[in-house]
């Protein structure tokens, strides 16, 4: 199929004419790309000229080479020859179990033979999955039970605001509902221990900015019941990162700490 769509590497491949036996056919017969529209014709012996083996292999070595940014060829998953190893797809491919994230993307793009073939491996994807959630969730529910116990330790039950001269109010209050807001905006269990060192990050923070409540900002009117004035951000550094610390201006007296972002460092322009 010579057209504008065929790539330069393949067409080298046109008219290739080896034996079955060849060693070139144990890595490049078609598909040898995604996309790939090459096909292969079984003819008799003598038909046609018998084509350089070695030169053929360097050919098809050329077709299925594609250097992804981290180093690695990203087309050698196509060297494979599905009828001699009696497979579908090769143990890694995407389309397979082992790469059950991308299964699905790719499903619609299969052909009915394939989606047959494949369907055990699908459902197996979709149980892998369901499990996987269900562990995530258990690891959540689990971090959260253990920050609610370090709570009642570390924190009273009725707290005033302290305090805090680097805060743009001079005075923060940590309560334990706040702090079980702190924790829940993170969904990795290791990012939820950060809540324990709530005090340390308090203590530590540095001053960004601070601004209004917005009239246009969400659930306007139950914000100004709770006392909501404002917001105040500041930055602080957990593990080897540097984190934004968020909180509320209450009555434009404290402080509320409720939750923490990720800063983005700056592209260099």
């Amino acid at each position: 199929m010579l057209d504008d769509r065929v790539r330069p590497e393949h067409q080298e491949l046109e008219g290739i004419t080896l034996p079955v036996d060849d060693p070139f056919w144990n890595e490049y017969m078609p598909p040898n790309g995604y996309n790939c529209r090459c096909v292969t014709v079984q003819v008799r012996k003598g038909e046609y000229p018998v084509s350089d083996s070695t030169d053929a292999i360097a050919k098809g070595d050329q077709a299925t080479t594609q250097i992804g940014k981290d180093g690695s060829n990203k087309a050698a998953i196509f060297r494979f020859n599905p009828g001699k190893e009696m497979k579908v797809m090769p143990p890694e491919h995407p389309y397979t179990s082992g790469n059950c994230g991308q299964l699905s993307a790719v499903w619609h793009t299969l052909s009915v033979m394939q989606k047959i073939q494949l369907s055990g491996q699908a459902d197996k994807c979709r149980a892998k999955k369901v499990v996987e959630e269900m562990e995530k969730s258990n690891a959540r529910k689990e971090k959260d039970r253990e920050i609610a116990k370090w709570a009642k330790i570390n924190i009273p039950v009725t707290t005033s605001p302290e305090t805090q001269l680097n805060f743009f109010t001079g005075k923060v209050q940590v309560t334990r509902r706040y702090l079980k807001e702190f924790s829940s905006h993170f969904t990795e269990p290791k990012l939820k221990e950060m809540a324990k060192d709530i005090h340390k990050i308090v203590r530590e923070a540095e001053f960004i900015e601070s601004k209004p409540l917005s009239k246009n900002s969400p659930n306007y009117q139950k914000k100004l019941d709770r006392g909501v004035t404002g917001y105040s951000y500041y930055r602080f550094k957990w593990g080897k990162q540097n984190w934004r610390l968020n909180a509320e201006i209450i009555n434009d007296d404290y402080e509320k700490p409720y939750s923490a972002n990720l800063l983005k460092k700056k592209s260099k322009k």
